[in-house]
This record gives C-alpha cells, sequence and structure tokens, in this order.
C-alpha cells in the first residue's frame, strides 16, 4: 500500500480570485523577502491560473470556482503542518469569506491485494458476463459518521479496483462549516497529520504492508 497524488485540503466557499495572488500570499503569509513559486496555466485557457507551486514553503495551491485546494508537495509530517498553516492564516486574514465545507482528503494504491479484491466484487458480475459484459471496473463509496476523531469529521471512503487488479482507496474526511471562524478552530497545525495517520490506520484493515515516506530532518 503506498500514497499516491491527491493529498490536499480543500475548503470551500466564495473566495475572490483577485486577492488571492501569489504575490498577495507571498506578502501577507509567507512574509519572507524573496519568495519564488511556479504558475501552472490552463493550456486551454491560458489566462486561468491552475495551480501555484511554492516548493520552499512544502505546499501548492489551486484556485477553482467555488473553492481553493492546498496541497502539500510531499506526505512528509512538515510539508503536511506547513500546507495546513498557510490555510488557516488565509483565512484569518479573509475571515469575511464565506465558507461552505472544508474537507481532508487523501489517497493511496494497492495491487494484488485478495482483500480488497473480495469486497469490489459483486455478486451480479457473473450476470453481466452472460449477457457478453466485460466489467472495467469496480467501486464502492461509503460515509462513516460517528468516529473518535477531534472536530468529528464525516469519512467519505471510495475503493475502487481496475482489471489489472490495482485497487485505489480515497479519504475524504468533510467537516461541514459555514463559517471561517470554525473552519480556523479545526486547524490546528497537526490536523492533517492526524487524519493522514487516521487514514493508515483505516488502511491496516485492508494491508500491513505499507510504504512510509519519513522526514529528512
Amino acid at each position: 500500500m503506498k500514497a499516491t497524488a491527491g493529498w490536499n485540503l480543500t475548503i470551500v466557499g466564495a473566495w475572490n480570485a483577485n486577492i488571492l495572488t501569489p504575490n498577495w500570499i507571498a506578502d501577507k503569509i509567507i512574509k519572507k523577502a524573496e519568495v519564488r513559486y511556479e504558475v501552472f496555466f490552463d493550456v486551454i485557457n491560458p489566462q486561468n491560473r491552475r495551480r501555484i507551486s511554492f516548493k520552499d514553503q512544502g505546499f501548492s495551491f489551486e484556485m477553482l470556482p467555488g473553492r481553493v485546494t492546498f496541497s502539500p508537495l510531499s506526505t512528509k509530517k512538515g510539508d503536511l503542518q506547513s500546507t495546513e498553516n498557510i490555510a488557516r492564516e488565509i483565512l484569518k486574514i479573509l475571515c469575511h469569506t464565506p465558507i461552505n465545507g472544508m474537507g481532508f482528503n487523501f489517497n493511496f494504491e494497492d495491487e494484488d491485494n485478495d482483500f480488497l479484491d473480495a469486497i469490489v466484487v459483486f455478486k451480479d458480475n457473473e450476470g453481466f458476463h452472460e449477457l457478453g459484459g466485460e466489467i472495467s471496473g469496480h467501486e464502492i463509496q461509503r460515509t462513516i459518521k460517528g468516529l473518535e476523531i477531534p472536530g468529528s469529521p464525516e469519512l467519505n471512503l471510495k475503493i475502487s479496483a481496475t482489471p489489472e487488479a490495482r485497487h485505489k482507496i480515497s479519504f475524504n474526511y468533510h467537516h461541514e462549516v459555514k463559517e471561517a471562524e470554525k473552519a480556523i478552530s479545526l486547524l490546528t497545525g497537526d490536523a492533517m497529520f492526524d487524519l493522514s495517520n487516521h487514514a493508515k490506520k483505516v488502511l491496516e484493515m485492508y494491508s500491513d504492508d505499507f510504504e512510509e515516506e519519513t522526514d529528512d530532518d
């Protein structure tokens, strides 16, 4: 079992793209004399900034309609903390931004896992085969509430499989927040790291073989 791309913190709300610019983040949030960043544009519409990466600070962010996504550049604890802290500082300054929800997302992948094979095999597969159908993929989604996690997020868990026996497991820890102040209170500095550890604990049900990434320091 290994982590894959797509780890992020997404905050849904009425964000102002004219404020959340690279220079504004460098000046108001990072507060360093010299800040390096890379801007990735939409190939179809180059006028739209798609993703901005601050490599030295260990995060990138993407401005999409109705949401902002903050992504760590690695799954290491330091980058998870930096990403969360940046999001919290932005919320503190833009505290009047209407917020509609917040989610922490983690993705993992495994191959040749008999336990996951048993989960995603459906009873009607044989019937579709008899009708000449070919199953190109399997996917189940579940929502789990009441987990003993600080902040009591709702876990949206998705498990999918391809014919090549590759399994993908996606975790979305969703907070139903309606104001910036509440979102700020949930961003403790370790929330993203702690939730990633919770996801790994859930993964122990499916596999005891996990490729861990460690900090350099």
